[in-house]
């Protein structure tokens, strides 16, 4: 649903503004977008540990994007710099949540995997 709305609204602003470009918009959007990735997985594990380094990787992760998109690539450029890598970080969550979920054979995993 959140990702329906970003684009309906990138759309919009491309349609109606003066630019060409809606790229700023999108990296704004992905920000937050992968910060709710973030707290999704910070719900779902169970480890203390993982939890930890998913919060400081999210803190990381958002100082180092607004970095980047204040003086680095720019906030015209897609922030591929700080994408990739949280990307990556969220694939590996996955994974890891996956992993823990059916190691645990008590828990109900088509309950946990329809977040």
């Amino acid at each position: 649903m959140v990702y329906y709305a970003v684009d309906i609204i990138a759309a919009t602003i491309t349609e109606y503004s003066q630019q060409e470009s809606n790229i700023w918009f999108y990296n704004v959007s992905l920000l937050f977008e992968i910060l709710l990735y973030f707290y999704v997985f910070n719900c779902l594990i169970i480890s203390n540990t993982y939890k930890k380094l998913i919060v400081y990787f999210a803190l990381v992760f958002f100082i180092t994007d607004i970095i980047n998109m204040t003086s680095g690539q720019g906030i015209n450029v897609l922030s591929t710099y700080t994408l990739i890598p949280a990307h990556i970080f969220v694939v590996l969550l996955a994974y890891l949540h996956m992993k823990l979920t059916i190691e645990n054979i008590d828990l109900k995993p088509l309950l946990l995997f329809s977040f």
